[in-house]
């Protein structure tokens, strides 16, 4: 269930009586307070116009427009407040598959059994971390942690990363950096896998010493 949305109930992954599509996205404004805001709420704004604008109902056919969208955010985001930007994280289901797209350094975490996959950040940390030449937990210590290779707003929205998350899982959680950047992996992850609310992920985040704003959404399976 997406908790505080639109869904009341549970969600089976591959569910027939699902609408004809659902999306759940997440954005991390940047550019200070005022600029961030704006960038992230573009977004958004654009993506749900989109979703209950689109005659797509295929994941595969949803793409393009998805990132025509997004192209006419940051087209708004560069001309309105130049110095802005955003990350995105977002999950579409449609005709019983559901995928994530990202940019940038927010995140869907996907909870299959005791394993736990997640979206690729697009920093320089992450390709440090992917090289082999620091560990996940420093990624978050690193001084350039807040780093970012591309983002909503930067003239990147097209490089967006799309992944099949199949449908044997049992949660995912779309979260900004600010819920898993300051306490090791191997806590998040279970607390990710255990939260009985999105809220207890951020209230813990912030009892572990968070001092970001942080947005988690959690999408759970019967």
């Amino acid at each position: 269930r997406i908790v505080g949305e639109v869904m009341d109930r549970p969600l089976r992954p591959a569910d027939s009586n699902l609408p004809d599509m659902l999306m759940a996205v997440v954005c991390d404004g940047m550019g200070g307070m005022e600029h961030g805001e704006f960038a992230s709420r573009t977004v958004c704004d654009e993506l749900v116009e989109w979703a209950a604008s689109t005659a797509q109902r295929t994941t595969e056919g949803m793409k393009p427009s998805f990132l025509d969208a997004l192209k006419n955010a940051e087209k708004t985001i560069r001309e309105t407040k130049a110095r802005s930007g955003t990350t995105m994280t977002a999950v579409l289901a449609a005709d019983g598959c559901w995928i994530s797209a990202n940019i940038g350094d927010s995140r869907c975490y996907r909870v299959s059994g005791d394993e736990i996959w997640r979206t690729r950040d697009d920093s320089p940390v992450e390709d440090m971390f992917r090289r082999g030449e620091i560990t996940e937990d420093e990624m978050n210590t690193s001084a350039i942690s807040n780093l970012l290779d591309l983002y909503v707003g930067g003239g990147d929205s097209l490089r967006t990363t799309f992944s099949d998350l199949g449908d044997e899982w049992d949660r995912l959680a779309l979260c900004s950096d600010g819920a898993f950047g300051y306490m090791p992996v191997i806590d998040f992850r279970e607390l990710v896998r255990n939260a009985d609310t999105p809220d207890m992920i951020t209230q813990t985040a912030y009892a572990r010493g968070s001092t970001d704003n942080i947005t988690v959404l959690t999408v759970d399976a019967l």
